[in-house]
């Protein structure tokens, strides 16, 4: 679970340089807004993906690999199409309904291994 959460915060993380280094004209707006929103919503998807694998390692769950990304890929690109296709003053605060799903999502993916981990 800490390997995706590192995982997707460091992702994040160099991601949101990438971004500042393309477009420094709008790195003041968008560095906040990408750290507020993006950081923690890859998180979320690393905790998701690691919460799948300590599944299949912990507990003998047989799943395979397209069952463990599809969550994460989907919230994923949902959250990049809504960023893509809304004002950013609208996307902050579904941006952050995002992450909220994020979060519940990994939660409710990590309950069967509070046993083990």
């Amino acid at each position: 679970l800490l390997y995706g959460l590192a995982a997707g915060g460091g992702f994040a993380a160099v991601e949101n340089v990438k971004y500042a280094l393309a477009w420094p004209e709008h790195a003041l707006i968008m560095g906040p807004t990408r750290a507020i929103l993006c950081i923690p919503l890859h998180c979320c998807t690393g905790v998701m993906i690691g919460t799948q694998l300590a599944k299949r390692k912990f507990l003998g769950a047989e799943s395979p690999v397209q069952t463990t990304l599809i969550g994460p890929v989907l919230l994923h690109g949902i959250y990049d199409f809504a960023a893509l296709t809304t004002p950013l003053e609208q996307f902050r605060v579904l941006g952050l309904l995002f992450v909220l799903a994020g979060l519940v999502a990994a939660r409710m993916m990590w309950l069967p291994l509070n046993d083990v981990c």
